[in-house]
């Protein structure tokens, strides 16, 4: 919509020169096209709102069921770029490399103690349920072992025992780590607690244990008052490390006491924090500003419909942004979660552009029906570029 005002000087009548302002009604640019566009769906009014209703309830469902959030580092490179193929390959050889890293506070070398880890250690994997595998994932098959001919395949484990869900990929801990030492003739490897140690055996283990520097600071705490096991997962959606994180979780809460403390951190549980903070936030200050929303507009329009369709503007937007971004799988990131905001801000704006014309029209005397058909000619544009 464009106006102008037209500043002329005239003489008084007593033949002083002054200046006015002759001030001219504001001159609105109409669009055949848009004028157009609202009588036809005027026309078919109940037909569009039952298709607005289907999409939206559409979107709904996706954002609801497929919409991802993921805020690592990765989303902000291109999927395509070296560094994320070189990750891809990392992780595709030799799994993800972002454990979890449980910490356990507690006397470390007495046997409640590592009896209650062990059945933790178990616990853990043990968390077990579908996950999704990223895209480059979902069409492969992943490939047989190779055979090294050097004759451990059938008795060597690594060092940590394979868990045999379908989440977590292995774990490293006091329960299952090998310990390497020099024996006459050469080196023998074998697990720390093979066999499991009796109460009389105790201090000799720990005292073997504190003093192995490859073991201190990777399964047990210098001073024996710390054990950390090392929980890694399969390779998924970032989306789902939520999902594993809360099931870690439950399975810490079962075992937490006063003399068995449990903290759960790690990259991923790190991430899955940032996730729920993230998603608090968005909820709790959208819920705000669609507060604030509403009673600006009932300030300015003093009507439900004022009210109601601004209101409904903003949610459709949202829910069919988010779920056309659920349907072409593409994330919501640190950066993409700016959108609702954003939404907000323009889908108000937009609103109150139209509704004041409107409002101006039919105070002018114009008929209901063609009031909306010249709000819509007068603001389609501008609301179309916003």
């Amino acid at each position: 919509m464009a106006s102008f005002v037209v500043t002329t000087a005239y003489t008084s009548p007593d033949n002083e020169p002054s200046m006015t302002q002759d001030k001219h009604e504001p001159i609105a640019v109409h669009s055949q096209f848009y004028a157009r566009w609202a009588e036809l769906v005027i026309r078919f009014r109940w037909l569009a709102l039952a298709l607005v209703a289907i999409v939206t309830i559409g979107a709904g469902y996706l954002v609801l069921t497929q919409l991802r959030i993921d805020h690592s580092v990765e989303s902000f490179a291109p999927p395509n770029s070296p560094e994320i193929k070189t990750l891809h390959e990392f992780r595709d050889t030799f799994g993800r490399a972002d454990p979890y890293l449980i910490l356990v506070e507690g006397d470390v070398f007495s046997l409640p103690f590592l009896k209650k880890l062990k059945a933790f250690h178990s616990a853990i994997n043990s968390v077990d349920f579908k996950v999704t595998p990223p895209p480059r994932l979902e069409k492969t098959t992943k490939p047989p072992p190779a055979n090294d001919d050097f004759g451990f395949e059938e008795e060597d484990e690594g060092w940590g025992d394979e868990a045999e869900g379908s989440v977590i990929e292995r774990t490293i801990s006091l329960i299952n780590v090998r310990q390497t030492r020099s024996v006459e003739g050469g080196i023998e490897v074998r697990k720390l607690l093979d066999p499991f140690p009796k109460e009389d055996a105790l201090p000799a283990l720990r005292e073997a244990v504190l003093k192995d520097k490859f073991l201190v600071g990777q399964v047990v705490g210098p001073t024996g008052q710390h054990a950390v096991i090392t929980a890694y997962t399969v390779d998924m959606y970032d989306g789902d490390v939520m999902n594993v994180t809360a099931e870690l979780l439950k399975v810490r809460d079962r075992f937490h006491s006063p003399d068995f403390k449990i903290y759960v951190t790690g990259p991923p549980a790190i991430a899955s924090e940032i996730n729920r903070m993230v998603i608090e936030d968005l909820s709790r200050l959208g819920g705000y500003a669609l507060i604030a929303i509403i009673f600006a507009l009932f300030w300015l329009f003093r009507s439900w419909i004022g009210i109601a369709g601004p209101v409904l503007v903003i949610i459709v937007s949202v829910l069919w942004t988010l779920g056309f971004m659920a349907a072409v799988d593409l994330p919501v990131s640190i950066l993409s979660g700016i959108l609702p905001a954003f939404l907000f801000c323009v889908g108000v704006g937009d609103s109150i552009h139209m509704l004041s014309i409107y409002r101006d029209l039919r105070r002018q005397g114009h008929a209901h029906h063609q009031s909306i058909v010249d709000a819509v000619s007068i603001t389609g544009q501008p609301v179309f570029f916003t």
